[in-house]
């Protein structure tokens, strides 16, 4: 083995070494990246790759928010490599999803949207989620309704309904995200949660909240609705 090779496994060696003592919280972004790349290129030094992928994409985020076909056309990243990259927060969103398999309740808005939050977790489309409760908060089932383009998913009413029905649902709390946007409420978000809640009051159904979440950021339009309602009326 050259002293060049050498010199390759002993930094791994100690790469290694330090994830295991202290995790990656104390790696900076490019090495995070360079030592999820070991994985994908055994014999290549991957820390100028991981430079590479932060210049070009502008975040660690961002360079696993990127399509296989983008983070491709960077030099030296295969498709081999490009899938390994895109798993990560897939398997960061399965992880979070069954962590939170054992909650029972969605009785409080901060558990709630966490809840939810979790649904999204490296999602690149607009998904929307409706968890269909008991009277007592308890959880039902939670269903991924719709899928749609990066810019907007389609609500159906009949499936809400139906949904909603054959749980024996008295609640439900909705939930859709805004990909590469921010958790503010758009003018169709507002029409569509009061459409569902005019459908479901039809059924005697009450729909608790509507979550529009934003990575790590949410905010629920019937509590937003609530508080501007309340402030309106102390003015």
């Amino acid at each position: 083995m050259s002293n060049k090779e050498n010199l390759h496994t002993d930094h791994r060696k100690r790469m290694k070494a330090r994830f295991l003592e202290m995790g990656l919280d104390k790696f900076n972004d490019h090495e995070k990246l360079e030592f999820l790349l070991y994985y994908a290129l055994p014999r290549v030094d991957t820390n100028p790759l991981g430079h590479e992928l932060l210049n070009t994409f502008g975040s660690i985020s961002a360079v696993f928010d990127a399509s296989v076909e983008d983070l491709c056309k960077v030099k030296g990243v295969s498709e081999h490599t490009a899938i390994l990259i895109k798993m990560m927060p897939q398997l960061a969103r399965a992880y979070m999803c069954d962590l939170e398999r054992e909650r029972k309740t969605l009785a409080g808005f901060r558990e709630a949207g966490e809840y939810f939050s979790a649904r999204f977790i490296g999602s690149s489309t607009e998904e929307f989620y409706v968890a269909f409760l008991d009277n007592s908060m308890r959880i039902i089932d939670c269903v991924n309704m719709s899928k749609g383009d990066i810019n907007s998913t389609q609500v159906s009413m009949k499936k809400l309904l139906s949904k909603a029905i054959s749980t024996n649902a008295s609640c439900v709390m909705m939930a859709h995200n805004h990909p590469g946007g921010v958790a503010i409420p758009s003018n169709n978000d507002l029409n569509v949660t009061n459409s569902c809640r005019m459908a479901l009051e039809m059924v005697g159904v009450k729909l608790v909240e509507h979550f529009v979440i934003a990575g790590e950021n949410y905010v629920g339009i019937i509590n937003l609705r609530s508080a501007l309602d309340s402030n309106s009326s102390l003015s």
